[in-house]
């Protein structure tokens, strides 16, 4: 089991979501972006506008990661979350990897940190 924390920024609206990582060049080592929904619900991510590689962590209404995925950069594929999450955490491609499926998320909302 991994034991990483990222700072994050928060998409939390629908314009923001929408904005999520497009156009951005360069994402420092250990900081993201927190994709959050209303309700859990099947999510869908493309890489259309996003200029580097990241990988997604999908995260249930109980803080449990479901699925990761590396995603690259411009390709018209679609990553979905397969079940039904609330969360997904963006970040650099490679800071995912040893991160297991069935791990819990643990998130401090005040100072923008998430613990996986």
């Amino acid at each position: 089991m991994s034991t990483k924390s990222f700072t994050f920024d928060l998409a939390d609206d629908p314009a923001s979501r929408v904005a999520g990582l497009k156009n951005v060049s360069n994402l420092p080592m250990g900081h993201g972006m927190l994709f959050v929904f209303d309700q859990p619900q099947a999510l869908r991510f493309t890489m259309q506008d996003v200029l580097i590689p990241l990988d997604i962590a999908f995260i249930d209404a109980n803080g449990i990661i479901r699925k990761v995925e590396r995603m690259a950069p411009g390709v018209g594929a679609i990553y979905d979350s397969g079940v039904p999450c609330k969360m997904a955490l963006e970040v650099s491609a490679g800071q995912l990897a040893a991160v297991d499926v069935g791990q819990r998320a643990f998130i401090d909302w005040a100072s923008k940190t998430i613990g996986i």
